[in-house]
């Protein structure tokens, strides 16, 4: 059984549920605590669920063992909507809407990323990391060869340990900027450029990065890395606070 948070509304709650080999989901109505539907879904596996953030609907998607494959109910448990692939892709490992709901971003368990958009349900770009970077543009640079790759940057995960390390990918306020940390290199922070589809910046720190957050109304990254400072990006600087606190063991660990 898998109990998700409420609906934007804060009117539903959704649970969901397997009974006779079929995927069934519970809505419950928050104000008077009854069951209002209780109904089956196409998925074989539910993975998770998450309702978007302006409307009572919600996507499901399966999980790494059943394929790539989401689907879009709302809350009378009307299907709107499905988006899958045939290609060679491990499975969706998380979900995330935008702000204003008119995108999804998934990430695979492969380290690719998928924009689409909410109207008709299409894909708007994937992305995969680059293995070599060679734009010499950079502002500040700590490496001033290129190309160079990443590999060189950080050391490079176990392909062992891909499925089970701690990975991210978050849109910006403004939707033109979308941060990743990758299971590949658990150091590194990269931001893209979606207007351009291009790496804008490539933050490289000394231990494996614990989490990242934007500001909900400006394109104003903080990052967290098991150290006692908070390291902060923005589209003209990128800069490290010193956080003030007692005791020596105090780190910021941060939460996704």
């Amino acid at each position: 059984m898998l109990l998700t948070p409420s609906s934007q509304s804060g009117e539903h709650l959704a649970v969901v549920e397997r009974r006779d080999a079929k995927d069934f989901v519970s809505i419950i109505n928050c104000k008077t605590w009854t069951l209002e539907r209780n109904f089956t879904v196409a998925s074989e596996d539910i993975a998770d669920l998450l309702w978007a953030p302006n409307a009572d609907t919600f996507c499901i998607w399966e999980s790494a063992r059943t394929g790539f494959q989401l689907y879009v109910y709302n809350a009378a448990g009307v299907q709107l909507a499905s988006f899958g692939l045939n290609e060679e892709i491990i499975g969706i490992k998380s979900l995330s809407w935008s702000h204003c709901g008119q995108v999804v971003l998934l990430e695979s368990f492969d380290d690719k990323l998928m924009l689409l958009e909410t109207v008709a349900w299409g894909k708007l770009f994937d992305y995969v990391l680059p293995e070599v970077l060679t734009d010499n543009s950079m502002a500040n640079e700590v490496v001033p060869i290129r190309p160079v790759s990443p590999g060189y940057l950080i050391s490079v995960s176990d392909s062992v340990d891909m499925l089970s390390q701690q990975t991210a990918a978050k849109l910006s306020a403004s939707q033109n900027y979308l941060a990743r940390i990758s299971a590949t290199f658990p150091n590194v922070v990269f931001i893209l450029d979606i207007r351009k589809l291009v790496l804008t910046a490539v933050l490289v720190h000394l231990t494996p990065v614990t989490c990242i957050a934007w500001d909900y109304q400006s394109d104003k990254l903080a990052i967290c890395t098991n150290a006692k400072h908070l390291c902060m990006w923005t589209p003209s600087n990128a800069l490290t606070l010193e956080v003030p606190c007692k005791g020596e063991d105090f780190t910021l660990q941060g939460k996704q």
